[in-house]
């Protein structure tokens, strides 16, 4: 198939799987997982982006979030806010593996949510 050049320039969202290990009080780790969807931005504009300003880089490229949860055993999502999303990229593990997720998306890695 030829690659159509006008739909591989899109700007496109796209959803990923984020799988976190997170820390427990009594040492090891809980598996947990939730759903980002991201605006793909442009090599320019990831290009320019420095350590301190992957938070800021973030907040703009997620667009959603679907699987987070308030406190253990409650039924419904957390509806997807600026302040969630805030919350998120302040804690060091989940940052990092958001940032992860966004720059596996071009590589097309197996296993992800499809559009």
């Amino acid at each position: 198939m030829a690659l159509i050049l006008e739909q591989a320039n899109a700007q496109r969202k796209v959803w990923r799987n984020v799988k976190i290990e997170t820390p427990k009080e009594n040492g090891g780790y809980r598996e947990d997982q939730f759903r980002a969807q991201f605006q793909l931005m442009d090599a320019d504009t990831l290009k320019d982006q420095k350590d301190e300003q992957i938070p800021d880089f973030l907040k703009t490229v997620i667009t959603d979030v679907t699987g987070v949860k308030q406190a253990e055993g409650e039924e419904d999502d957390l509806p997807f806010t600026t302040e969630l999303v805030d919350q998120l990229v302040a804690v060091p593990w989940i940052r990092s593996k958001l940032m992860q997720e966004y720059l596996l998306i071009p590589a097309g890695k197996k296993g992800q949510v499809k559009n």
